[in-house]
């Protein structure tokens, strides 16, 4: 069966059920984060926990590594992350002995996203790779090797908005601009809305006032 077809398929088989269960499906989220798993990423060592498809809130004291959880979240999409870091700054940093005895480093991050349509496992990082190699990240989708990170976003579609990113509200309306053009390549359900105000130049008017 070709994708198309098996996409064509899954779409039938949501209308289905929203038809037969229409109050399940507005409970019941498409797309959802069942399962994260770092290791050597920051300032964890290994981690994995499981969460459900409720709206999540980390909370912990400053230091705890709350913000470095949504970076590996944020990696699960294409670029460089949230915090647009460089990739050798991401593992987790230890001493010489201590790396030798592990390996031969690099950091991975992993995830399973819930579908209606079934689970989907995610996988990107640099573990496992030497020399040049690790300045670039590997991607995995369903535990096979992808083209690259691109095909991330055909799973997962991420818009971050953080307090660095004041500057948004207050810095010139190109600003604005580049950070809907960026929603714009990440989201195709507000294509057509994005382009039909860059189109008519009411951008700034229609979204921020």
């Amino acid at each position: 069966m070709s994708d198309r077809a098996r996409q064509a398929e899954g779409e039938d088989r949501r209308a289905i059920s929203a038809a037969v269960h229409p109050a399940a499906a507005m409970r019941q989220p498409a797309l959802w984060l069942r399962r994260l798993t770092v290791s050597r990423f920051r300032s964890y060592a290994a981690l994995a926990f499981d969460i459900d498809a409720r709206p999540l809130v980390i909370t912990g004291a400053n230091g705890a590594g709350k913000t470095n959880l949504l970076e590996a979240v944020s990696l699960l999409g294409p670029g460089r992350g949230l915090r647009g870091a460089r990739l050798g700054d991401l593992e987790q940093r230890s001493d010489a002995s201590s790396q030798a005895a592990d390996g031969p480093g690099g950091w991975a991050v992993a995830a399973e996203v819930g579908t209606l349509d079934g689970p989907i496992s995610l996988g990107t990082g640099t573990q496992g790779l030497v020399g040049d190699g690790r300045e670039r990240r590997q991607v995995k989708i369903d535990g096979r090797p992808a083209r690259g990170q691109a095909a991330l976003a055909e799973v997962l579609r991420l818009v971050w908005l953080t307090p660095q990113m004041d500057g948004l509200f207050r810095d010139p309306a190109s600003e604005r601009r580049r950070f809907l053009d960026a929603m714009h390549q990440e989201s195709g359900r507000l294509a057509s809305l994005v382009e039909l105000l860059l189109r008519t130049g009411r951008l700034d008017a229609a979204v921020f006032n």
